[in-house]
């Protein structure tokens, strides 16, 4: 008895869209850690203003620190679907 071997191939269409989605999810993992990133920014500059510019923006220091502890992490961030367009020219 002699068993045939099937070769298997995968098409090019399949490669093409495996490596889509490759490049998608690292697309959405990068777009997240830049969102991550502003949003860490953002809550240590807020935390070094003093009251008076706490004031001329309308928070106060109690509305400073509740926004400071309001921490996402960071896989929340690249798994939150938003539009994160307005963040590509930080990038």
């Amino acid at each position: 008895m002699s068993f045939a071997t099937k070769s298997i191939e995968v098409s090019f269409r399949s490669k093409k869209r495996f490596f889509c989605r490759i490049r998608k999810s690292i697309k959405q993992v990068w777009q997240g850690y830049k969102l991550w990133e502003i949003l860490e920014k953002n809550r240590r500059q807020l935390m070094a203003m003093n009251d008076y510019y706490l004031k001329d923006i309308g928070i106060s220091r109690a509305d400073a620190v509740r926004f400071s502890r309001q921490r996402e992490s960071l896989w929340s961030c690249i798994f939150k679907k938003t539009n994160t367009e307005n963040y590509d020219d930080v990038a």
